[in-house]
């Protein structure tokens, strides 16, 4: 359900390594990875938000081990 709801996950770079495990396949096989953040060390919430609508907004590409290569860069409603 969580897959289906969301189109994004953020993931704090402390924690990112172990999501693979805790997420299970089908995250990864339907291309739903969480992109890693720096959350932590921000003492000014304004810098924080920056951060999180810096990553939202960012288009993310995972490098396979094809020859081919797809990257989402727009999408309409």
């Amino acid at each position: 359900v969580l897959i289906k709801d969301y189109d994004a996950f953020l993931a704090d770079l402390r924690i990112y390594k172990m999501l693979p495990e805790v997420l299970g396949k089908e995250f990864y096989q339907q291309k739903k990875y969480p992109v890693p953040i720096k959350v932590h060390d921000f003492a000014d919430p304004k810098a924080l938000q920056d951060q999180l609508n810096q990553a939202a907004n960012a288009t993310q590409f995972m490098q396979g081990n094809g020859p081919n290569y797809s990257l989402t860069v727009g999408r309409t409603s």
